[in-house]
């Protein structure tokens, strides 16, 4: 089966989180401690938070999550996960976000000795600020896990559709930002 969407799926997925992620997340440094008030928070990407919490995890489980960042206080008893979800068109990354809950609950089946677990979706405000979206914020809210949004900064063109001679006026995301203290404000009131 062939996907015949208008860059969704695949490689353009790829991309296109791995800039939303660079964009929010790359001024922050895989070990790297940061304070909050009187509370010091080390920060890692993705497979660096696997070899930091070994001895912690739950040796039954193989499947090895991977947050997009996660802050760990130094006793590894407290983590704050940061997913980070980009979509520029339909798809079903606004699905994903629906899993939270469930994802909350793995988290602490694979590492019972964190005593507490905190979730936020980080995602592209251009697109779910739209009406539809608010069942899944609301639901999200509802077991606690904040939806914070970032915003497109400018965009760039694409001249050329794959495979076809034809010029087009498409406008994709060049970059995003976001106001990093609501991200500090919320861990601050779960400390």
């Amino acid at each position: 089966m062939r996907n015949r969407g208008t860059g969704a799926g695949g490689a353009n997925t790829n991309k296109s989180g791995l800039q939303f992620e660079d964009s929010i997340l790359g001024h922050l440094k895989n070990g790297q401690e940061y304070d909050f008030g009187t509370t010091t928070l080390r920060f890692f990407k993705k497979g660096e938070f696997l070899r930091e919490m070994q001895d912690l995890k739950n040796v039954e489980f193989q499947h090895n999550k991977q947050p997009d960042g996660i802050y760990v206080s130094k006793d590894k008893k407290t983590i704050f996960i940061l997913e980070l979800k980009n979509q520029n068109e339909s798809g079903s990354v606004d699905e994903k976000l629906m899993i939270g809950p469930g994802l909350l609950y793995h988290y602490k089946v694979m590492y019972p000795s964190i005593e507490n677990i905190h979730l936020c979706y980080i995602v592209n405000g251009n697109f779910f600020r739209q009406k539809k979206y608010e069942v899944t914020v609301n639901f999200l809210k509802q077991h606690n896990i904040p939806v914070f949004y970032a915003d497109t900064i400018s965009y760039k063109l694409k001249m050329n559709d794959l495979g076809s001679s034809r010029w087009s006026d498409c406008m994709i995301p060049f970059g995003y930002r976001m106001d990093h203290t609501i991200i500090h404000d919320w861990i601050m009131s779960k400390l």
